[in-house]
């Protein structure tokens, strides 16, 4: 490497020479990491201005590590291997196409990426991996590596529903409990359809999480379990009246469910099949707990918060299923 960075009191600063003249300054931060990147950065750019070198570029793959490494920290062990898989994913397509240079990702190949994942994923899936390849670019354009993020002009992918419209009737509730009991996810089902709880919370709940007294769940990050929840943020549950035998006949000092996540959506799933609800996953008890929370007349900002909705918007995607709510009549002038 033509630079170096050394450590100048808190911050590190970067040192190199070029065309005899010398270039020192601070690159603003004590990461350094980060401070490598800044001056490879300005390094380039002098480069280019004083020797008028044009094709002088970071390559794509030392790009993807670099925003990996820095993303990783605040994303759960789960997320970020699927993270990693979706960007080499993108990298493999890119070199099928000869692209080594993180400036030759145009457009173009943006879209015959998602063409080509359209015909091998569902809607949802192909939005996930398009959404993870716009972050890394969106990156690459704060930090001037880019001019452009090309994903920000590929048309909307269409089939993907917005309102949360799949959710189990009583009936059906009733099906599922029959269909669970007696086997390794009834506890774990019951508690997803009495609290909304997301499938790793449940598969990372523990008797310690649990507090019979003042009858609440506690929703914690586990850095022995390598958990995290999915918005890094803890929370409080209430704990149904119905969820009290369920967890006081539960050893102490233990996992409350011994499944993991993989498993319960697998056995889940194949429960649902054998009782004709073919069209059911266990995230569809989460849709459950809130449709029928907001069908009985619970404060939307209050369900917001049980469940973990990073903002209030997204459980307003349910009101579909409350339209005889009209506390708005009750305004008068």
């Amino acid at each position: 490497m033509s630079f170096r960075v050394y450590k100048r009191g808190k911050k590190y600063w970067y040192y190199f020479c070029i065309n005899n003249t010398v270039y020192r300054n601070s690159t603003h931060t004590d990461l350094k990491d980060l401070a490598l990147q800044y001056a490879q950065k300005v390094y380039n750019d002098i480069y280019l201005d004083t020797c008028g070198v044009k094709n002088l570029d970071i390559l794509l793959s030392d790009f993807i590590e670099y925003h990996l490494k820095h993303k990783e920290k605040n994303l759960s062990e789960r997320w970020s291997q699927q993270k990693r898989t979706m960007l080499y994913d993108f990298l493999e397509f890119t070199k099928s196409k000869n692209i080594e240079y993180l400036s030759d990702v145009t457009l173009a190949i943006i879209n015959e990426y998602k063409t080509l994942l359209l015909g091998e994923c569902n809607p949802k899936t192909v939005k996930n991996k398009l959404n993870t390849i716009n972050t890394l670019l969106y990156d690459a354009v704060k930090l001037e590596y880019i001019k452009h993020n090309p994903c920000r002009n590929v048309d909307p992918i269409r089939g993907i529903l917005k309102n949360k419209e799949r959710y189990l009737t009583k009936e059906e509730i009733e099906i599922i409990k029959v269909a669970t009991k007696g086997t390794r996810l009834e506890g774990l089902v019951l508690t997803a359809l009495y609290t909304g709880m997301r499938r790793g919370e449940l598969c990372n709940l523990e008797y310690t999480d649990i507090d019979l007294k003042q009858r609440l769940i506690y929703i914690r990050n586990k850095s022995k379990r390598n958990f995290k929840t999915k918005s890094r943020k803890e929370r409080v549950v209430p704990l149904h009246s119905e969820l009290i035998p369920l967890f006081s006949n539960i050893s102490k000092n233990s996992a409350c469910f011994q499944v993991p996540v993989h498993s319960a959506t697998k056995i889940f799933r194949q429960l649902a099949d054998s009782v004709g609800l073919s069209d059911v996953g266990l995230h569809t008890l989460r849709h459950t707990f809130v449709s029928h929370c907001l069908m009985n007349g619970m404060n939307i900002f209050d369900v917001s918060r049980i469940v973990g909705h990073s903002t209030s918007h997204i459980t307003e995607l349910y009101g579909h299923l409350c339209p005889e709510r009209r506390e708005i009549d009750k305004l008068s002038f």
